[in-house]
């Protein structure tokens, strides 16, 4: 790809304001501005998931504001995807793929992983072993997200091997402790390395 990093590769007259680059730290970073109409989706798609796997005790953030937020998430890393003209299949959006990757552009397979504003800088970027397995069967790449507000910022991505050489935090709190491999800021990949890992 071509470009500056973390740019998306189309015109602002095509995306309007809704898409913006921005540095907010390291790697360069893509804000996108979810409108009402995108939010009203994505907390429909999270409500959904809910009541199809709120019974499932897997991990202690089952919990229905947890799927509205991962949805937020992953309907901006599509929105993004979709202005670097490429071919995008939103699985996120059939709950009965939800076993799947979240997303497929351009033949690479992505997880979204999001995170309030808030939380970012201490439990972002984190993985919990348990999961790692899982991931590596159906994901190419970790997109990680963080929301505030109609905000939604895609920090970078990494590799699963990334990920599982990242070193072991508690990211847990007080009353759910848990430890994940947790990456920093600095060692995520640029975004506009990503279709990099599409197949050949």
């Amino acid at each position: 790809m071509n470009g500056r990093p973390g740019r998306p590769h189309t015109s602002r007259a095509r995306t309007g304001r809704s898409i913006r680059p921005a540095l907010r730290g390291v790697p360069l970073t893509v804000v996108i501005l979810l409108t009402d109409a995108e939010i009203a989706d994505a907390r429909r798609l999270g409500d959904e998931a809910f009541a199809a796997f709120k019974a499932h005790r897997r991990y202690y953030n089952n919990l229905g504001p947890s799927y509205r937020r991962r949805k937020l998430g992953e309907v901006a890393v599509e929105k993004w995807a979709k202005t670097l003209g490429v071919e995008v299949e939103a699985t996120f959006r059939d709950v009965s793929l939800a076993s799947r990757e979240d997303l497929v552009v351009a033949g690479v397979r992505i997880e979204v992983k999001t995170w309030h504003q808030a939380t970012w800088p201490s439990k972002g970027r984190s993985v919990a072993p348990s999961q790692v397995g899982s991931l590596r069967g159906k994901a190419d790449a970790i997109v990680w997200c963080s929301l505030q507000g109609n905000e939604v910022t895609l920090h970078g991505w990494s590799t699963l091997d990334d990920v599982e050489a990242a070193p072991m935090t508690a990211t847990g709190t007080e009353q759910f402790p848990a430890v994940a491999h947790q990456l920093r800021a600095e060692d995520l990949r640029l975004l506009d390395q990503l279709l990099e890992q599409a197949p050949r």
